[in-house]
């Protein structure tokens, strides 16, 4: 089955690229920053991957996430939703959806509180996640 699947992504790429993969830990390690204070994750379905390489840096500093989460790119990469929920729940996190509402002609943006899978809005694809214990 994921053979074709990947047969049908297939059909639309126009280019391929090789580039250097790192984990988040050793790179922010390195990096000459005393504390991040937000990460955005945007990796087309590697969330749970990318959470996990960061988990050190997340446990020990505690920044702001704003991750993608976006059903059907998490399963393309053999993730869920609920395990990406699970993850940031383990880290201690709190989610809130990022929703655009529109009303006339103007447009905001609103956090929706967000504890499983089944309770993202059907419209949002981004969450912001805070520490449970910060305020």
């Amino acid at each position: 089955m994921a053979h074709s699947r990947r047969r049908a992504d297939e059909a639309t790429v126009t280019a391929r690229y090789a580039v250097p993969v790192r984990r988040g830990d050793d790179l922010l390690g390195r990096a000459p920053i005393n504390r991040p204070m937000v990460i955005k994750i945007d990796v087309e379905g590697f969330e749970c991957r990318t959470l996990r390489g960061l988990a050190a840096t997340i446990e020990r500093h505690t920044p702001i996430v704003l991750a993608e989460v976006v059903a059907g790119h998490l399963a393309r990469a053999g993730s869920t939703v609920a395990e990406l929920f699970d993850l940031m729940h383990g880290f201690g996190y709190t989610g809130c959806a990022i929703a655009i509402v529109r009303r006339w002609m103007r447009y905001r943006l609103h956090l929706v509180p967000v504890t499983t899978a089944e309770t993202m809005p059907p419209a949002a694809t981004d969450v912001l996640w805070t520490p449970a214990n910060r305020p």
